[in-house]
């Protein structure tokens, strides 16, 4: 949806001639930035996710581990480094393998073409989109600048 904020037509109006103000709302309104969340999440958020889902405290997980829960919870922040000695120990309470505490929360191939798919069509749409607004500037343009009596 193209929206025009008047702040935008106070400030164009002023300083920019017609056409360039009507790229400019397009820009504005087409290529903002869109702030996506990472894909690869960091192993140390992964070891809260697990933790989570397997219901377990930091102390219990620490425990287990045979380490201090602020040593653990250094592991979870990103505050220290996670060793290898670690992973095996967080696999086996976890039973998992190492790599898949690593893939853990991760999309998998499927998804990732799901993805591309949607992206496609939103591609698709928006270039619908585009074209059919670079033809009311222009129409407008015209409009504007038509001589009198012609």
């Amino acid at each position: 949806m193209l929206t025009i904020n008047t702040q935008d037509i106070v400030f164009c109006s002023n300083k920019l001639p017609f056409w360039n103000f009507c790229i400019y709302i397009l820009t504005i309104n087409f290529f903002k930035p869109k702030i996506k969340q990472p894909s690869m999440t960091t192993i140390h958020y992964k070891l809260k996710l697990l933790r989570q889902k397997h219901a377990f405290t930091q102390i219990q997980v620490a425990e287990k581990l045979n380490c201090s829960v602020p040593a653990y919870s250094k592991m979870e922040t990103g505050s220290t480094d996670i060793t290898d000695y670690r992973l095996r120990q967080l696999g086996e309470l976890y039973q998992m393998k190492v790599s898949e505490i690593y893939e853990y929360g991760e999309p998998n191939e499927n998804e990732h073409l799901r993805m591309i798919e949607k992206l496609k069509e939103d591609n698709s749409k928006n270039s619908s989109i585009i074209l059919n607004l670079q033809r009311k500037v222009i129409e407008l343009y015209e409009e504007k600048y038509r001589l009198p009596g012609v």
